[in-house]
Order: C-alpha cells, then sequence, then structure tokens
C-alpha cells in the first residue's frame, strides 16, 4: 500500500514540475511547436521501452489494436497536450492544472454515453465535488484569492 501512495506522490511531483515547466516554455515557443518537441522527446523516450516489449512478447497488432494505438497518440496525447499548452499560453499554470482534475468527470459521462456504464450515488455526488471545486477555486470573486 505504501509503495502505491509513494507512486501516487511521485506522479503529482512530476505533474506539477510538468504544468510549471511548460509554462515556463510557453515564454520560448508557441504551444504547436512545444507540443510537437514534447511528443519527439516522447517518442525518443519510450522507442527502447517498447523496442524490449516487442523483443520480450513479439509484435502482434491486429486493426483494431492499432485503430487504438492512433486515437491514443492523435487525442489523448498529441491533441489534448496541444490544448493543454495553449490554456497554458492564455492563463497561469496554477489555474490550468485546476481544470485537470474534471479529466476523470469527462471519463465518467463517456463511459456512460459510449459504453452503457451505469453512473452510482458515489461517483454522481464526487462529480459534482470535483465540478464545484474546480469552479470554486477558479472563481476570481473567491474570499481566497484576496490574500
Amino acid at each position: 500500500m505504501l509503495i502505491g501512495v509513494l507512486l501516487v506522490f511521485c506522479a503529482a511531483v512530476t505533474g506539477a514540475f510538468y504544468t510549471t515547466s511548460a509554462r515556463y516554455f510557453m515564454g520560448k515557443f508557441k504551444p504547436l511547436t512545444l507540443t510537437t518537441i514534447q511528443n519527439v522527446l516522447a517518442f525518443i523516450f519510450f522507442t527502447p521501452a517498447a523496442a524490449a516489449e516487442i523483443v520480450k512478447y513479439g509484435f502482434k497488432m491486429n486493426t483494431g489494436g492499432f485503430a487504438a494505438v492512433v486515437f491514443l497518440g492523435i487525442f489523448a496525447s498529441a491533441l489534448a497536450f496541444l490544448c493543454f499548452n495553449k490554456a497554458l499560453s492564455l492563463i497561469e499554470a496554477g489555474k490550468a492544472s485546476l481544470f485537470l482534475n474534471v479529466i476523470p468527470i469527462i471519463s465518467l459521462v463517456s463511459a456512460w454515453l459510449i459504453l452503457g456504464e451505469r453512473i452510482n450515488y458515489l461517483q454522481g455526488m464526487g462529480g459534482i465535488v470535483v465540478i464545484a471545486g474546480v469552479m470554486f477555486a477558479s472563481d476570481r470573486r473567491a474570499e481566497f484569492h484576496k490574500l
């Protein structure tokens, strides 16, 4: 259990590092340029791991698997990071990262709409709390912003 907590903590730290460094680089690059650089570096960084997996397990890909990889590469990676980088060029890093909390809500609603999965009471209440929290924290009129 401790390893899971440590991994979540590491994910939070690296996410914060990514957001602040991407915001910094927005002063030097346009969002599309930064996203391209990120994708090229990720390709270079992850290719050895992918090659090791192919050597170990072999390469077996059907049409559905190929379509999934293309979809994830275009939408879940390139387009998502392009949108986030564009947001970072327009608003503060803290405010942009605040909206990342909505990702699970969008996933939940998408699973309900596309896959027909059920949303239970706790998931619905959790979604409402997250959306309310994001709205409150991003509201310029909120009292804590005046400190």
